[in-house]
């Protein structure tokens, strides 16, 4: 954590600069899956694409500062996102989309008596179907891209997550390097019997007790 510290403090790696084009284009899917939920009103799927919208932007702006301390969260809950929105694609793709209209008729034949009927009619579908109109295409469109643009962030982010992993432990060896340098470049000049009197040795023997 200390070191995570210290990356936010220091400009991000040149490996985590160099995605930052990659990140905008996830930004712009993004908000192209938050436009298509929108068209076709699934209100939770805005929701939560939308959060995921925010919280990236917030991790790419000023430089990618914030990104090493949210690209492992945000990469599981693309993850998250990914496999939720995946189950629906492929029952949809393996069978065609199941459209179902019902039709409910109502007959009373005595007053404290009430007959009702259900007739429901299940329609199956190409998954692009111009003649159904913008909606379902539009939900298609989004069905298809969701759960892409989500692995893409889980990509993205594990990509991310190794590369401020790799900075820390650089980080972590400077600072030995430089709290232990100058005593182990000294210590490596010497000679080989000066450097075994030079180094610390554990004690051996056997230990007497002194009388005062």
């Amino acid at each position: 954590m200390l070191f995570l510290a210290e990356l936010r403090r220091s400009p991000p790696p040149e490996e985590l600069l160099a995605d930052r084009w990659k990140w905008l284009s996830l930004m712009a899917l993004l908000t192209i899956v938050v436009v298509l939920q929108i068209l076709t009103l699934d209100v939770v799927a805005v929701v939560l694409s939308g959060l995921l919208l925010l919280f990236g932007w917030r991790m790419i702006r000023d430089d990618m500062q914030e990104m090493p301390a949210y690209a492992l969260v945000y990469g599981m809950l693309c993850g998250l996102n990914c496999c939720f929105t995946l189950l629906p694609l492929v029952a949809d793709l393996a069978e065609g989309r199941l459209l179902d209209t019902k039709w409910a008729f109502r007959n009373s034949e005595l007053p404290s008596t009430k007959y009702e009927s259900w007739t429901t009619y299940t329609q199956i579908t190409p998954f692009f179907d111009m003649s159904l109109g913008l909606e379902f295409n539009a939900e298609s469109l989004c069905m298809l891209l969701t759960p892409l643009t989500m692995a893409a962030g889980c990509y993205l982010s594990a990509c991310a997550h190794v590369i401020v992993d790799q900075a820390a432990h650089r980080l972590d060896v400077q600072h030995d390097e430089d709290q232990f340098g100058d005593s182990t470049r000294h210590l490596a000049t010497l000679p080989a019997a000066e450097r075994t009197l030079q180094c610390p040795r554990v004690f051996s023997g056997k230990a007497f007790k002194v009388d005062t």
